[in-house]
């Protein structure tokens, strides 16, 4: 959670530079450009924008993925361990039952 907290808020702000820069149709725009426009019209917090929002979607749907993916590796691990097992009481039935 932790890491894609971090992650997210190093990436946010150069996600809203391109959606800035992708909505500008009347002219090309430079990164040095579109930053100061931003700075100059919106101020520093446009970068953050809707970060808020992001984060608690971001913290519940980690939360459900990761806690989904372990729940699931643990039932999988005890199923493959039982059907090793089967397997294995199968060929041993096989050898003791049916001799060759």
């Amino acid at each position: 959670m932790c890491a894609g907290i971090t992650a997210t808020s190093i990436v946010y702000p150069s996600d809203i530079l391109r959606q800035f820069m992708n909505n500008q149709v009347t002219e090309q725009v430079t990164v040095r450009n579109a930053i100061r426009t931003i700075i100059k019209d919106y101020g520093y917090r446009y970068f953050y924008k809707g970060m808020k929002n992001l984060m608690v979607t971001l913290i519940i749907y980690r939360g459900i993925s990761n806690g989904a993916y372990d729940t699931h590796k643990q039932k999988a691990k005890k199923i493959r361990e039982k059907a090793v097992l089967s397997y294995f009481c199968t060929i041993f039935a096989e050898f003791v039952v049916y001799p060759i």
